[in-house]
Parts: C-alpha cells; sequence; structure tokens
C-alpha cells in the first residue's frame, strides 16, 4: 500500500531531525512509497543530505503551502496512486487536504502549536471527510493536549529517533572537541538543543551559562569557563555572543552547523540545555540516547521514555537561577578534562 509523505520547507517541522526520522519510515515502507516536498531548494537538499532519494519537490507559489494543489494534481497524473497520505508538517496536511480528501491521511505532529494553529488542527479533523485524519506525536504530554483541545490523536513510538550506531573511530580527543572551537582544557562544552533554529532561543541559554558558570571550578579550584554551542541561525544567536563576551572572560558562544544534526555534535560535548516551550523536540531524546546530562526547565520531556533516566535534570521552575544550578551540579560532576 503506498505512502505518500509530505513537508511543507516553512514549516518549524523542515529540519535534520525530522528528516532522519523520516528517512527511517521511507526505509520501513513500501518500494513505491514517495516523499514530496512543498519548498524551495534548500529543502530538498536538506532530505538529499539526510539520505533521502526518492524525492519530488514542487516550490508553492509566493511560498505559501496552501497554493500548491494545482500543481499536486498534475503531479499526481503521472504517479500510479497512493492508498496513504503522510503529512510532515500542519500547513502540508492544510494545504494538501482538498486533494487528498477521500485518501486515509495521516500528520505527524512533533513540535506544539500556538493557539491558531490548534484552531485549524480541530477543525479540519472535525470536518466531515470521507476518509479519517490521524494525528500521531511521539509525546504523551503532547497527545494528552491535543486530546484536551478536542484532536484525536495517539503516540507513535517510532517517531523517536533511534539510538546511535556505535562509533566506528574512536571518539574525538577533548583537544579537538567541536570542530577545533575546543582548544583549552579550562572549559565545559554546552549545546543548545533546538529540532529548527526558531525553536530555542541562544540569548535564554547564554543568560543561564553565565549564571552557571560564575563558581565553576575545576579539581584544582581553578576557573572554568564554558562554551555554549548553538546553530549559526539561532534566535538572538548574535545578542548571545555579545553578551557572554561582555560578562566573562572565559565564557563563550561557538556556532556549529553540526547543532541542526546533534548525533555528529553531542558525543563531544559535556551537557545539553533543553529550554523554552518545545523543550529541545527530537534533538532533546538524541541527546538521552547519547548518554549525556540534559537540562530542561520543561517536566513534560520526561514522558519520552517508560522512566526518566538519571542524566535528565528537570529544573523546578523556568527562571534562569533555578536552570542554571542544574547546569551547574551537571558540569561539575562532567568528566575531568586533561590538560592539553
Amino acid at each position: 500500500m503506498p505512502t505518500l509523505h509530505l513537508i511543507d520547507g516553512q514549516s518549524t517541522q523542515a529540519c535534520p531531525a525530522v528528516m532522519s526520522v523520516l528517512r527511517a519510515w521511507l526505509a520501513r515502507g513500501d518500494e513505491a512509497d514517495r516523499l514530496l516536498l512543498l519548498g524551495g531548494r534548500p529543502l530538498e537538499t536538506m532530505a538529499r543530505q539526510a539520505g533521502i532519494e526518492q524525492t519530488h519537490r514542487i516550490a508553492p507559489r509566493f511560498g505559501r503551502t496552501r497554493l500548491t494543489t494545482r500543481p499536486i494534481k498534475r503531479w499526481l497524473q503521472t504517479q500510479p496512486g497512493f492508498d496513504h497520505v503522510h503529512a510532515w508538517s500542519l500547513d502540508a496536511m492544510l494545504g494538501t487536504g482538498f486533494v487528498f480528501h477521500d485518501t486515509p491521511m495521516k500528520l505527524s505532529s512533533l513540535h506544539t502549536l500556538n493557539p491558531a494553529g490548534l484552531k485549524q488542527l480541530r477543525k479540519f479533523c472535525k470536518s466531515p471527510w470521507p476518509s479519517p485524519v490521524q494525528v500521531v506525536t511521539h509525546s504523551q504530554a503532547w497527545c494528552d493536549q491535543l486530546l484536551a483541545c478536542g484532536i484525536n490523536a495517539q503516540v507513535e513510538p517510532t517517531l523517536l529517533p533511534a539510538p546511535p550506531e556505535p562509533p566506528a573511530a574512536p571518539p574525538l580527543s577533548d583537544s579537538t572537541r567541536v570542530q577545533g572551537h575546543a582548544l583549552e582544557s579550562n572549559h565545559r562544552t554546552v549545546a543548545l538543543l533546538s529540532d529548527h533554529p526558531s525553536q530555542a532561543d541562544a540569548m535564554h541559554a547564554a543568560a543561564i551559562a553565565c549564571l552557571a558558570g560564575a563558581s565553576l571550578l575545576d579539581d584544582t579550584g581553578q576557573p572554568l569557563g564554558i562554551r555554549l554551542v548553538v546553530h549559526p541561525e539561532q534566535v538572538n544567536r548574535q545578542r548571545a555572543q555579545y553578551f557572554l563576551a561582555d560578562q566573562s572572560d572565559t565564557h563563550r558562544v561557538v556556532q556549529d552547523v553540526r547543532a541542526a544534526e546533534p548525533w555528529k555534535l553531542l558525543q563531544d560535548c559535556d551537557a545539553a540545555l533543553a529550554i523554552g516551550p518545545n523543550a529541545g523536540g527530537l534533538s532533546l531524546h538524541t541527546a538521552l540516547n547519547a548518554g549525556i546530562d540534559v537540562i530542561t526547565d520543561n517536566p513534560i520531556v520526561a514522558d519520552g521514555t517508560p522512566s526518566p533516566p538519571p542524566h535528565l535534570h528537570i529544573a523546578r521552575s523556568s527562571a534562569h537561577k533555578d536552570v542554571a544550578h542544574m547546569l551547574h551540579q551537571a558540569l561539575m560532576g562532567a568528566r575531568a578534562m586533561p590538560a592539553v
């Protein structure tokens, strides 16, 4: 039963972390399954880099996914037909609903929605479609919120990223961690987790790192600096850089494009921050699989596993001082760094 997968380039779910899960779904599915990209060439490049080869792309007019109805109908005339449609973003489902109104449709909702998005999703699911609409998510807490809003949803465990494969080569030495940025022995490296750069605030993380590092000492009583690793497109990244540079000579913000693909980065980090309403998304679960300390201010993230692992630290509140205290405790217990 061939399935057509859809994803919208303007969605926060159009990110490498989600693409890696989508690639796993395509690998498990029918040979006739296809991925239709609704966006520009950067979306196609992202899919290719994630290892997805069987793709087709339609660029929406004026960047609006809901203006793809006619191009999709023309494209479908060249296809053998699909028994199911799996949308990997809300706009992909809303923009193509009238095309696939008689085909069973599934939506994978991996990021929380704003009130307007929830209203649109509820209205769509309650429309008198000939075929059912199914909503799945990776989080029981997010599923419960959808149910509370009148949206029939269920948890789909296969939406979680798989544990990483054992590295073929030994881990990078401490002196070359984070693409050569971490050259000193008197520091700790912290990654800011978010599936999409718009989902976390680098300035928020910088303030937490500054507080956590105020009394961070090594075993000999010498001050330790913090290297906060963020994606170049992270929200308020430049402000965060200036802030930490003004506050301390030892703390720094480090840009690293691998932050969009955390499985490539986390083995070189001592801890990770998952802060804000979406608290890291799938990247948080990637960090938990990597076994490093993860500090979050969102208690609902603990529901992704049967029991919260010991390296998941949930702050009492979202106040900077509470999150910073937990980060400080985690970094004090991080592995000792040998002198370079």
